[in-house]
């Protein structure tokens, strides 16, 4: 969003954005809330976006994390290192454009989505890990779960192989358990869904 509310009046994250690299305030130390739902906003600034406003997330794991996220990646890394492989959490790659929730070793990532997520940045990061030839694999929280339909913001998670045909995996952070739903089929007509879990 490109509005906030401050002090009950709306201002524009350009405008705050201009007022921080005046020096007029410092970053995030105004209180912005959301004009629809007045739950509290940070402004965001990028190098390749306008300024933005996002709601603040819940202070659960380290850096601000939601908690199905946070988990989803313990739980993920904890079983890898038992599996015996030095899988490290939040490594920064491709001098520093993206961070890997899991990295397993040099040729490959996982990348654990909870929270929504374009094509574009969806397409943005997957080129980053082939650009430094790492094979990323996304597993996706509650939010993005498969039922009887496939939508556009599923389809990005789809990938393919010969024996599992397309396959999607999907984590379970308070169960810990990761399911894995393979030999994904679209009717023609109907355009629902067929897979088998494991």
């Amino acid at each position: 969003m490109y509005a906030a509310l401050l002090n009950n009046k709306l201002v524009l994250a350009r405008t705050e954005e201009a007022r921080i690299q005046s020096n007029l305030i410092a970053l995030n130390q105004e209180k912005y809330l959301c004009p629809r739902c007045k739950k509290k906003v940070i402004l965001v600034l990028s190098e390749k976006r306008l300024p933005f406003f996002k709601h603040q997330m819940a202070q659960v794991g380290r850096q601000g994390e939601k908690e199905e996220h946070y988990r989803g990646k313990i739980n993920l890394k904890t079983a890898l290192i038992a599996a015996g492989f030095p899988a490290k959490e939040e490594v920064p790659l491709a001098k520093g454009e993206l961070r890997a929730d899991i990295l397993v070793n040099s040729q490959l990532a996982f990348e654990i989505q909870c929270a929504p997520l374009s094509k574009g940045e969806f397409s943005h990061r997957h080129n980053l890990y082939k650009k430094v030839g790492i094979i990323d694999i996304w597993i996706v929280g509650k939010r993005h779960y498969l039922t009887n339909y496939l939508n556009q913001r599923q389809a990005i998670f789809l990938r393919f192989n010969r024996s599992w045909g397309y396959y999607y995996l999907e984590i379970d952070s308070k169960r810990e358990y990761l399911t894995l739903k393979y030999q994904i089929l679209q009717e023609p007509l109907t355009r629902k869904i067929r897979y088998q879990n494991h």
